[in-house]
């Protein structure tokens, strides 16, 4: 039974650790119209267009997507998107669905 209160997908979340966060969002390759990755061996069969990081289990923001392939995942470091006071979920390897 669906509810007018579900949640949305909006994205896919990846949990990790803070330096890999710092080290994507100083990634200068777009500027030469190239690309950040992240590596999947299960692309989502839903379609996304945000990758939404995590460090510590709180949502710190996300990047947009441009292309998913099926062993990774591409966007631009300068589309960046901070959220402040993100949630605190439960850590898992990979990523899931996440949702509004």
């Amino acid at each position: 039974m669906s509810s007018i209160f579900a949640k949305k997908i909006v994205g896919i979340i990846i949990f990790l650790k803070h330096k890999t966060l710092i080290n994507k969002l100083n990634d200068t390759r777009a500027s030469k119209n190239k690309y950040c990755i992240w590596g999947t061996n299960r692309p989502p069969k839903q379609k996304v267009d945000r990758i939404y990081f995590a460090v510590d289990g709180k949502v710190k923001g996300y990047f947009k997507i441009f292309k998913i392939t099926e062993n990774e995942i591409r966007f631009y470091p300068e589309s960046w998107q901070s959220i402040e006071n993100g949630s605190n979920l439960k850590i898992i390897e990979g990523w899931r669905y996440y949702k509004e």
